[in-house]
């Protein structure tokens, strides 16, 4: 009767630490889509999408590639927030998606190209002006050091 006992206990020590010490799995599944022009329907490349959580501080982003194409994986199951931008273009933002773990999800984004009205830019050089007015091409100045 106490054999029993002993090997019950070696036997269940195995399997209680198992379950005590397990972690539960977390379910992610993937984000994927392409980013296109609105007008022209060209592909950007290098725009940014960004996995914007609430509840972390940090949050997550891909760059799409030369076809447009990005892929972002690992994502938590659940309601998710996504902002895409580029350089030129209006940002956009979709907010709590429904990501579910039975299929990844295709998001296909078309940005809207933004013009932004600035003034002038004025450049300038730095340069001396040459000792001799006549030269009118490629007259410049020697200090001794670059002698």
């Amino acid at each position: 009767m106490n054999s029993i006992r002993y090997l019950l206990v070696i036997c269940l020590i195995p399997v209680m630490t198992t379950l005590l010490f397990s972690q539960p799995e977390k379910r992610t599944q993937t984000l994927r889509g392409r980013v296109i022009d609105q007008q022209t329907e060209t592909p950007l490349i290098g725009a940014s999408i960004f996995l914007i959580d609430s509840v972390k501080v940090n949050s997550r982003g891909t760059t799409s590639n030369a076809d447009g194409y990005y892929k972002l994986e690992n994502i938590p199951v659940g309601r998710v927030s996504i902002q895409v931008s580029y350089l030129g273009y209006k940002p956009v933002k979709i907010d709590r998606i429904l990501l579910k773990s039975g299929k990844e999800l295709v998001l296909d984004f078309e940005l809207e190209p933004s013009v932004i009205q600035m003034s002038e830019i004025v450049v300038e050089s730095g340069k001396e002006k040459p000792l001799n007015d006549m030269t009118t091409v490629s007259g410049r100045t020697f200090s001794v050091e670059e002698t």
